[in-house]
């Protein structure tokens, strides 16, 4: 779900709203549905790609077409997602104590992903698909 939401660039209503249907593993993308229900396709990285085959063998048949479900096999919620971010940012604190001073949250991961992007290509827009 991190590298997901990462990787993609991802709000959270985006990630949490995320269906099955939604994911083409073939072609490592994900359609998004987004502000103003505006419709995107995005490339996954191949990290992101492996971890999202991952999730869903281990997910199982759960009655909700949502990708990410909590442990009751709902919906995940905005509120549960940047609960678990804040766990795994607490876990990457202990091994790198400058992470316990800086504000990760959800909207930080789309910040982050954009900076990799811009970095890499210079190009915010059309560098997605080079850095697949």
């Amino acid at each position: 779900m991190l590298h997901v939401a990462a990787c993609a660039g991802l709000r959270v209503s985006e990630l949490t709203g995320l269906k099955v249907d939604d994911i083409a593993l073939p072609s490592m993308s994900i359609r998004v549905l987004g502000k103003g229900r505006r419709e995107r396709t995005l490339p996954l990285w191949k990290p992101a790609a492996a971890a999202l085959r991952a999730w869903l063998a281990i997910r199982g048949q759960v009655a909700t077409p949502e990708v990410f479900v909590n442990a009751r096999g709902e919906p995940l919620s905005r509120w549960g997602f940047a609960y678990l971010l804040r766990q795994h940012a607490a876990t990457a604190a202990r091994k790198q104590p400058g992470l316990a001073r800086k504000r990760v949250s959800p909207h930080v991961l789309r910040h982050t992903c954009a900076m990799v992007v811009l970095q890499a290509t210079g190009d915010i827009r059309s560098g997605w698909a080079t850095l697949r």
